[in-house]
């Protein structure tokens, strides 16, 4: 027996028309998110475009300079075999005083210039001086209560607590802050309060993404970068960032909020082995810290978050899918 054909009358047309519209709706702001991400991104590349060309020139200078001491020395030598042979006649004598003479006001002057360079390039990397930030987001510790329920403004409260915690550090006049928090949003916005401490929370819902999306806009060098799913994605991208921001001869500081995993422990041990590295790093700490960590030695400095969120606080939304390789929905299963 032939099926009857799927006929779509007037009524269910009209029934499903609002889903598609919002579908059409969402799919326009997803692609206008794309845009937008795409036009950072490209930013961001002409930045460090723009900091590795004044890196070469910088060494070009160098090298320029020690291509002038060199010949200062080889004209060196000559002046003084010169003077030698000045010294068999005395007729000799005042020329070669006066070739002197010559000669250290051309050096002194040459010093002047090379002093005056590098006080130009002291001043311009200070100028250009900053302070990075690199958290750990996927430990709720890092997180106060107060600023995921209040979702997007909480987000901005957060940027700025940091922000004036690491100012508060700092001797410099002019520098800035780079902060990043690295974590799986997705897997963030699956936890709920447990029933347990559900009469401290209300009624209200975590709102990672939008503290996400307020912290972001708080400020043009704070960043919340959603790294996906995977246990060890946001670690690599602060281990990388790190290291990138530590050769960065502007980067006076390295914050690392990472206090919670002992995963870090041997990429800290790495500071040990270099003392300028070692003396711009230190830890951010809120609530737990790893007894691994605190056997690196490093220096640490505390949020002062009194009303932290706590995973202990927080359970898994069962009823969706969850990711089994992360780490804080591991341990809250």
């Amino acid at each position: 027996m032939a099926e009857k054909p799927c006929i779509v009358t007037s009524d269910s047309y009209n029934e499903i028309l609002p889903a598609l519209i919002e579908t059409e709706r969402q799919v326009k702001e997803l692609k206008e998110e794309v845009n937008q991400l795409r036009l950072k991104l490209e930013q961001e590349r002409e930045e460090f475009r723009k900091v590795k060309l004044d890196l070469e020139r910088e060494e070009d200078t160098a090298r320029l300079y020690q291509q002038r001491n060199k010949a200062l020395e080889q004209e060196l030598e000559q002046l003084k075999i010169e003077n030698r042979k000045f010294k068999k006649n005395e007729i000799f004598v005042e020329a070669r005083r006066q070739a002197d003479l010559e000669y250290k006001v051309q050096v002194e002057g040459l010093k002047q210039q090379l002093e005056q360079e590098r006080a130009e390039n002291d001043r311009w990397r200070n100028n250009s001086a900053y302070v990075a930030v690199l958290i750990d987001g996927d430990c709720t510790d890092y997180y106060t209560r107060t600023s995921i329920f209040d979702g997007e403004s909480g987000g901005k409260e957060m940027a700025s607590k940091l922000l004036n915690l690491i100012r508060s550090q700092h001797y410099l006049k002019q520098f800035d802050v780079v902060a990043t928090i690295y974590a799986n949003l997705t897997d963030l916005c699956r936890l709920k309060p447990k029933a347990e401490f559900s009469k401290d929370y209300g009624t209200s819902k975590l709102q990672f993404r939008e503290f996400a999306q307020g912290f972001t806009g708080a400020k043009a060098t704070f960043d919340f970068v959603d790294v996906g799913p995977g246990k060890e994605r946001a670690d690599s991208k602060i281990r990388e960032m790190a290291r990138w921001h530590l050769r960065n001869p502007n980067c006076k500081h390295v914050y690392l909020g990472i206090c919670h995993d002992s995963g870090y422990a041997s990429f800290l041990g790495l500071f040990k082995q270099d003392d300028t590295w070692r003396e711009r790093v230190t830890l951010l700490s809120s609530g737990f810290v790893h007894s691994a960590i605190e056997a690196t030695g490093l220096d640490r400095i505390d949020l002062q978050l009194p009303d932290r969120l706590p995973s202990s606080e927080l359970t898994t939304i069962t009823t969706l899918h969850r990711s089994s390789s992360h780490p804080l929905l591991d341990s809250l299963s």
